[in-house]
């Protein structure tokens, strides 16, 4: 399952990052207690094809503000399917800031006061991976609360208590996965 989220304002749509939410199955796990990381790695599907596929369909719907999109990649078919659409910020948002670098609480911030320019974002955008780990309950360096940027650069604890997640970044996945390691002590491999 893959969630993007995409900003829409006047006829202009900045669809952020295609991120991994796990596989979909009949076990009914929900997206939140798994791993999900950005951006995609499907070898079958560029993640810029996600993108086209989420643009097509906010400008069909003339949307404007956010919308949250979870596809379904199909291997066997090698199709895309738009199982959910919700006129909401998305729940991977953390996710689609660290891998772009584009808060898109911010950008809704952006749309009200007249700065809105997809192309400016467009090159604005930055290509970092990440990933975000179910933590449960922090138990890691206490930031200064609330949190509203990344520490160090590279990770950021969110969520309420008993469910929350810490969203890390670096510039490679490597990376991503030694800071993941050096935060909870744990080997995570995608």
């Amino acid at each position: 399952e893959v969630s993007i989220e995409v900003i829409g304002w006047n006829g202009e749509y900045l669809p952020l990052v295609p991120v991994y939410k796990g596989e979909t199955n009949l076990e009914g796990i929900h997206p939140i207690k798994r791993l999900r990381y950005g951006p995609c790695d499907f070898e079958e599907m560029d993640n810029e094809e996600f993108r086209k596929i989420a643009k097509h369909i906010a400008t069909n719907l003339k949307s404007e503000g956010t919308i949250d999109m979870d596809l379904i990649y199909s291997k066997e078919e090698n199709k895309v399917y738009a199982i959910e659409i919700n006129t909401r910020p998305s729940g991977t948002r953390y996710l689609s800031f660290a891998c772009t670098d584009l808060n898109p609480l911010n950008l809704l911030v952006d749309i009200a006061v007249g700065k809105f320019d997809v192309k400016e974002l467009e090159k604005d955008m930055k290509s970092y991976c990440t990933l975000e780990i179910p933590i449960g309950d922090y138990e890691g360096p206490a930031p200064k609360a609330p949190v509203k940027e990344y520490i160090n650069g590279n990770f950021i604890v969110h969520g309420p208590k008993g469910y929350q997640r810490v969203t890390i970044r670096g510039n490679t996945r490597e990376e991503t996965f030694e800071i993941a390691k050096e935060l909870t002590g744990n080997d995570y491999s995608i």
